[in-house]
């Protein structure tokens, strides 16, 4: 309910200063209230919940924790044997066939 009684002042504030709304925008306004309980409560009742600021930091440093973990485990790896196309043997001319 704080992001809809925030976007709600905020929207006053740009009709009161901004736009010069009609009343139809702040009856609008407040009818949208029940529009976003209605839409929340539908969301809980199938599970949804939002994380908080410190759950997504904490997922964070984990999957960091757990990346530095992988990278420094694998060693590097082997350098591929040389090939026909990677050997430094003689050179073919400029010309090529086609």
């Amino acid at each position: 309910m704080r992001e809809w009684a925030l976007f709600a002042a905020l929207m006053v504030l740009v009709f009161a200063l901004i736009a010069k709304a009609p009343w139809s925008s702040y009856l609008g306004l407040v009818a949208s209230l029940p529009l976003y309980l209605g839409f929340g409560a539908l969301l809980a009742k199938f599970g949804y919940s939002r994380k908080t600021l410190a759950d997504l930091r904490a997922e964070r440093q984990a999957a960091a924790a757990q990346q530095a973990a992988r990278t420094a485990a694998t060693a590097p790896r082997p350098k591929p044997a040389p090939t026909r196309r990677t050997s430094t043997g003689p050179q073919r001319s400029s010309k090529r066939r086609r």
